[in-house]
């Protein structure tokens, strides 16, 4: 995948293949404890997801100042860790 579209969203790789943005939510739901039937919400309302994406991606900046300077130390360390690890 081209860098400029694997930054232009959100991507789940799995068997069936590349899942971006909205179409993400319900395998990714599907892989969380109890995320069966979130899942199964996000199939059926593709429109509502891929708003809420939309949505949340469009805002960033105003979600990402409700977070923690903890929370996003522990985000960079993990994206950090998860980095070195591919490289290994």
């Amino acid at each position: 995948m081209p860098e400029s579209e694997r930054l232009s969203s959100w991507h789940l790789v799995d068997a069936d293949g590349v899942h971006s943005g909205g179409d993400a939510f319900a395998p990714a739901l599907r892989r969380l404890p109890g995320g069966r039937p979130l899942a199964a919400v996000a199939e059926r309302m593709p429109g509502v997801t891929a708003r809420a994406y939309g949505f949340v991606a469009g805002n960033r900046s105003f979600f990402g100042r409700r977070l923690s300077d903890g929370a996003k130390r522990r985000a960079d360390r993990r994206i950090a860790a998860r980095a070195a690890a591919e490289e290994s």
